[in-house]
């Protein structure tokens, strides 16, 4: 079994779990080696298996030295690993003349993007389990490109996250799972709490589960987020649904109020009739036979349905 790069932002990079490959384990501790070797590993397992020359990941690690400086010192941060990895490590740790790779290595990152792109719930929900926390969290050096390149990617792999929550919460709603598009879009607007993507994501979801006050309440706290933050109203998207939900709402309330009073006038009307005294008890006044009165059948309610779910993809 290959060696397993996890990217939780604790202080593994590499499983400490028994992971097995011919006949040893491959554990790796970051407080073991120094932040560049970290450095150095955690960029080429992001690569996917693609080789890196030599001279981009000495000017990516080592920038503020000079090119033969850099070179010695990505030997010696090489040597350091592979002294750490242990025997074997030449075998998914690939160092040539011009190039460096890592190899057949089972790395969480890259099963967290193959399994965002599948339009499968259950896929799409190991996806968003496999995201964690942001990439390499509370790790940095003293390295400007390095420290560039790693926010794209933890913006990279926010936006990929976001995106893979949006679809997930649309897929549960359509199958009827409420509650779990509700926990989806909780955790996309978590995730990015100034996203009106993810707001309007958790307000449908809060809507399609009949709990439209919750999802007013959702737009109250987008509308009292982004003034304070950003000093901005929601955009007409977030203002268009937040009306429509109000509208289905009353719509709901009004035909639920119209219904019950008038039952309850038929009501009136039937124990009117039943609690006058009765002409029988009246002095000289004889029965007459009167003609059957038509009742009124019985109310029904059929509360508003919430349009079909969106899949925005």
């Amino acid at each position: 079994m290959p060696p397993a790069v996890h990217w939780d932002g604790d202080d593994d990079i590499v499983d400490q779990h028994s992971r097995t490959f011919g006949d040893r384990e491959w554990r790796f501790r970051f407080g073991k080696v120094p932040k560049k070797a970290r450095a150095l590993l955690a960029f080429l397992a992001a690569q996917m298996g693609q080789p890196v020359s030599r001279e981009r990941l000495a000017d990516l690690l080592w920038p503020y030295q000079g090119s033969e400086q850099a070179r010695h010192s990505l030997r010696n941060c090489l040597l350091e690993l592979r002294k750490t990895l242990g025997r074997g490590t030449d075998t998914h740790l690939i160092a040539d003349f011009a190039n460096c790779s890592v190899t057949d290595a089972a790395i969480d990152l890259e099963d967290f993007e193959r399994l965002s792109r599948s339009p499968n719930q259950c896929e799409l929900q190991r996806a968003a389990e496999l995201y964690r926390g942001e990439l390499l969290a509370d790790f940095d050096i003293n390295s400007e490109p390095f420290q560039e390149w790693l926010a794209a990617e933890r913006d990279r792999t926010l936006a990929v996250v976001c995106d893979t929550l949006h679809r997930l919460s649309a897929l549960q709603d359509a199958a009827g799972a409420h509650d779990a598009a509700i926990q989806s879009g909780r955790r996309l607007v978590a995730l990015d709490p100034l996203s009106e993507f993810g707001q309007r994501a958790l307000m449908r979801a809060y809507a399609r589960a009949g709990r439209r006050g919750e999802a007013l309440r959702q737009y109250k706290s987008c509308a009292e987020t982004l003034k304070r933050e950003l000093g901005v109203a929601p955009d007409v998207e977030t203002q268009l649904l937040a009306d429509e939900i109000s509208r289905s709402s009353g719509a709901r309330e009004h035909n639920l109020t119209g219904a019950a009073s008038e039952g309850q006038d038929h009501i009136t009307r039937i124990m009117g009739r039943t609690h006058r005294p009765s002409v029988a008890s009246r002095p000289g006044v004889v029965l007459q036979p009167q003609a059957r009165q038509n009742r009124a059948g019985p109310v029904c309610c059929r509360p508003s349905r919430w349009p079909s779910p969106l899949c925005v993809i």
